[in-house]
């Protein structure tokens, strides 16, 4: 097909579309509706250009270093190597990356073999769990994402590796590698979780699903076609990732150089649980779920404790930025309105979770008692 002849077949095909609809009697204006559609300069056609796309800039010889596991047939542009040294775990922590290159440069393989990658050597150190999220505005996307993923996965480097995709309706399309059932995949959390932002927002609320977070340690979530979350819809999603991290103990705190994983607080929790244990008081941690002994000294974080309702709670380490003392001491000196407001936010949440106590209750942070209590 040559390019000008179709552009000249397309251009008279238009015309006589648009003249057939407005469907003029007379000669002489149908003839003047389809000069002024057809004029060069201020008709409705422009070109056609000749648009010259120079091919990707190949990777250079040691890219593999970079990975632990990579297709042996597989060569990457630039762009995808320089996505892998970032993105790459081995020996490292994987980097907050943004990929944005044109069609058909391989941005899905830019994050997707670090991931795979991650998956597997995790899998030889046989720790369950999901390892990855990748999240999609779109079935269709996730459900083309869940056919890639099956075809790599019957690798026999990834025979250990397991994912799922778990999407509004069931598929009808099964996979040889990709789970698709959802008994199967709370039974057996994959290692990689394909969804989309409105299951996931389910799935972190549903008593159900809440077995397909047990053990997780999410080192990935992948934000794909990102540049359609924007306005209302951006902010739910990003108040939904903060979610995911608060569940899942990867919730970060700003002001404390790289960030202090919500991990950390848990670590906490179970000090102040065995301590009390120790002293001779019952203490059970939070769950999702609510609390397991109802007789018992209750522990966990702010975000646990939110819109329930106990005898005794006592929150331990709350760092995950809803009672912020850290971000309100910043502020103390050199924003003074700033100071206050978020002073005054700090005290609500917290007489927030005074009211969920109808006994007594204890806010500790990092170990001494909060300055914030009513």
């Amino acid at each position: 097909m040559k390019p000008t002849l179709a552009a000249e077949e397309l251009q008279r095909n238009l015309t006589q579309f648009l003249t057939t609809t407005f469907a003029l009697a007379e000669k002489p204006v149908r003839e003047a509706l389809e000069r002024f559609l057809t004029h060069p300069e201020q008709g409705i056609f422009r070109g056609p250009y000749l648009r010259i796309r120079t091919p990707f800039r190949a990777a250079e010889e040691g890219w593999r270093d970079a990975l632990g596991w990579a297709p042996q047939d597989f060569m990457p542009y630039r762009h995808q190597a320089r996505a892998f040294q970032r993105l790459s775990s081995l020996n490292k922590a994987p980097q907050p990356t943004l990929i944005t290159t044109g069609t058909g440069s391989g941005k899905t393989e830019s994050f997707l073999l670090p991931v795979l990658d991650h998956c597997r050597r995790e899998r030889a150190e046989q720790r369950p769990g999901v390892k990855a999220v990748l999240l999609y505005p779109m079935n269709a996307l996730a459900t083309d994402q869940a056919h890639r993923m099956n075809e790599y996965l019957r690798q026999p480097d990834l025979q250990r590796v397991t994912a799922a995709l778990y999407i509004g309706d069931t598929p009808e399309v099964g996979y040889q590698r990709v789970m698709t059932q959802r008994a199967e995949i709370r039974r057996n959390p994959p290692d990689i979780l394909i969804t989309n932002y409105k299951m996931l927002d389910l799935l972190l609320q549903r008593a159900d699903d809440l077995p397909l977070w047990d053990d997780a340690c999410i080192a990935y979530v992948v934000v794909d076609e990102f540049h359609t979350y924007d306005g209302a819809q951006g902010t739910d999603v990003a108040m939904l990732l903060r979610r995911l991290a608060a569940a899942t103990g990867h919730s970060t705190v700003s002001g404390q150089g790289e960030g202090r994983p919500l991990g950390a607080e848990r670590a906490m929790v179970s000090e102040v649980e065995n301590r009390l244990g120790k002293a001779g008081i019952i203490a059970a941690s939070i769950g999702p779920e609510g609390p397991k002994l109802y007789d018992a000294v209750h522990i966990g974080t702010m975000h646990r404790f939110k819109g329930l309702e106990y005898q005794r709670m006592i929150i331990a380490g709350v760092a995950e930025g809803l009672v912020p003392s850290h971000r309100v001491a910043q502020y103390e000196r050199g924003d003074a309105l700033r100071y206050r407001r978020e002073l005054q936010r700090a005290r609500s949440l917290l007489f927030v979770a005074c009211t969920r106590a109808r006994d007594s209750l204890v806010i500790s942070w990092n170990g001494r008692r909060s300055r914030f209590l009513p």
